[in-house]
């Protein structure tokens, strides 16, 4: 649930990103799992421009968070790169129909907001609910995030339904929007990752 503060224990019940006790252990464990599992890059949220939707005020309070994140990695762990996760469809304002909290325009500028403590963009896309053939999707549907970020970008999560007896929903045409996306990828000199989002297709 992209519109809350994960699942908070009991004691926690009613707080946010602006309370020292949800703040300090998600900057304590950032900074343990960078020193001691060393990876390549590092974020403390995923798909973020949902909580922006229903908590504006509140992701500031993230915004701020990640920013002292991102410090306090890069001073035990300089080499491990920090970046923020935001959904592509979502930050478009593509999910206008599905509550009110979505019905919206383009948000880029939350990108800005991240500002300068950022070594990267993620992207998690899944454009199947938009478009019935991977062949549709626009040759700029990706490529536009380079207008709005001269950052690295990393596509996290990447995918489409697979396993069905509907013609848009087969292995055929995951095989066709991954050939889609290296296509649009590859065009794109800013990527630095992209990632499948399963190893299994999942129930609808």
């Amino acid at each position: 649930d992209r519109r809350h503060v994960g699942l908070l224990p009991p004691e926690l019940e009613g707080m946010n990103f602006a309370d020292a006790a949800v703040r300090d252990p998600i900057q304590r464990m950032a900074v343990q799992i960078a020193t001691q599992l060393r990876p390549t890059f590092l974020s403390i949220g995923v798909e973020m421009n949902g909580y922006y939707e229903s908590n504006p005020d509140d992701f500031l309070n993230y915004v701020d968070l990640h920013k002292e994140t991102y410090d306090a990695v890069k001073a035990e762990a300089p080499g491990v790169r920090v970046f923020a996760a935001l959904n592509l469809e979502a930050l478009q304002g593509f999910f206008g129909a599905l509550d009110e909290f979505s019905n919206h325009g383009p948000q880029w500028f939350l990108i800005d907001m991240f500002e300068p403590k950022l070594d990267a963009v993620a992207f998690s896309t899944l454009p199947y609910g938009f478009y019935i053939r991977a062949v549709l999707i626009p040759d700029d549907y990706l490529s536009r995030i380079e207008l709005h970020t001269s950052r690295d970008i990393l596509f996290t999560e990447i995918g489409w339904p697979g396993g069905s007896a509907e013609f848009i929903f087969t292995t055929q045409s995951q095989t066709e929007y991954l050939a889609r996306t290296v296509q649009l990828v590859d065009a794109m000199p800013q990527v630095r990752l992209v990632t499948w989002t399963t190893l299994f297709d999942v129930d609808r």
